[in-house]
């Protein structure tokens, strides 16, 4: 399924994905929604660069994950694959935005863990 994840806001935006998919046999999730690093000093990446980059790199790991855990859990096998990045466990100078927001995806993947013990949910 195709979208512009770089504007999730809309109302209805993640419903209509779901309802696109609804009818899929769905026994992976592959939540591999990424924007680019912002590079440069934090305090002079402009605001709403941050903006689009939480947009795109958080809204769809929470929203499609919540809309699927569900039909997941109806599944003999259910996998989900959350993206994240190998500098979420060391500092990453002037590229501070992106491991911060990849750090809250390995975050939730281990809550989603201990809440969902019969999902194999994986964070890479």
């Amino acid at each position: 399924i195709a979208a512009d994840f770089s504007n999730p806001w809309k109302e209805g935006f993640f419903d209509d994905i779901y309802n696109r998919i609804a009818s899929l046999d769905i026994s992976i999730l592959i939540n591999n929604t990424e924007m680019g690093h912002l590079l440069g000093n934090f305090h002079e990446i402009p605001e709403d660069m941050f903006r689009k980059e939480i947009a795109v790199n958080i809204c769809p790991m929470i929203l499609l994950t919540r809309k699927l855990i569900s039909k997941l859990k109806s599944r003999t096998k259910p996998t989900a694959l959350l993206n994240a990045f190998s500098g979420t466990t060391i500092p990453v100078p002037y590229m501070d935005g992106y491991p911060s927001i990849k750090a809250y995806i390995a975050q939730l993947t281990r809550s989603l863990q201990i809440e969902h013990p019969h999902l194999d949910i994986l964070c890479v």
